[in-house]
């Protein structure tokens, strides 16, 4: 006959004489480090980077947020089952469960730790394996530090070394509306669709058409674009003038409407 479930208070003094009051310590704040890191992980999917240059460190931190998930449930999971294989006790495994959430965004480096952890306890396994799971982790860390380095160069904006009024005529598109910016050759330009984005003056859901003349503020760092405005465009009160910071993402060139060097244009801006 076996004995009654013991629910409660007993069966909290239960899982604590079984795995001692450290461990259970460490299990709880493994498991709202999963919690912490899947909202993370669901913020930064709902509200990504505006431009196209971002997307790849968004996809990285996404991939350190799975990551760290996949390593909170699986660190759980062994301590709770105490497997015969397990290297540490369920009180160190989770010690380093809670340092490897708290760290995931380095998860190259601890991919390859762990495919280390694996080829060294199998032992007994053939001599491919233990050679696979090395070559995995030595994958993940080079192709995932290439990736999270080269993502992370394009996550910021910087301020352009130099740029020629050449180089900066053309088309410009908004990232996170309808605006388009041509900006001639010839010194004149036309804004279609410009929203308060864009023109902090407008009010939400208002767009402008303008047109005018534009001239390169060089000689200012970062780089400005001033756009002085028709006197006689038809829009309402459209302001005198617009000023727009010439940035650098990473190998790209943007013009962002904020003059905040610490936000990349704010969650809105013009690229090509």
């Amino acid at each position: 006959m076996t004995d009654p479930p013991v629910w409660g208070a007993g069966a909290v003094r239960q899982v604590q004489r079984r795995f001692g009051p450290t461990a259970v310590l460490l299990a709880i704040v493994a498991a709202l480090g999963v919690l912490a890191i899947a909202l993370i992980g669901l913020d930064r999917l709902r509200a990504p980077g505006p431009f196209p240059e971002q997307r790849p460190y968004d996809h990285y931190f996404l991939a350190a947020a799975l990551w760290g998930i996949a390593i909170g449930v699986v660190g759980i999971l062994l301590a709770v089952r105490r497997p015969r294989a397990l290297p540490c006790s369920p009180g160190e495994l989770l010690f380093l469960t809670d340092l490897s959430i708290l760290l995931a965004f380095f998860w190259p480096i601890e991919a390859m730790a762990v495919s280390v952890v694996v080829a060294a306890r199998a032992r007994r396994r053939p001599g491919r394996q233990r050679a696979a799971a090395l070559a995995l982790g030595a994958l993940a860390l080079v192709g995932g530090t290439w990736w999270g380095c080269g993502a992370y160069d394009e996550q910021d904006a910087d301020m352009v070394g130099w740029a020629s009024a050449d180089q900066l005529a053309g088309s410009w598109h908004e990232v996170a509306g309808p605006g388009h910016l041509e900006l001639g050759a010839d010194g004149h330009f036309t804004l279609r669709h410009a929203t308060a984005a864009l023109d902090h003056s407008l009010p939400p859901g208002r767009t402008i058409d303008v047109t005018g003349s534009w001239a390169l503020q060089d000689q200012d760092r970062p780089m400005i674009i001033t756009l002085t405005v028709s006197p006689d465009v038809s829009s309402a009160a459209p302001p005198d003038r617009l000023s727009l910071d010439v940035e650098a993402l990473g190998a790209s060139t943007v013009l962002c409407p904020d003059a905040d060097p610490d936000v990349v244009c704010g969650q809105d801006g013009l690229h090509r």
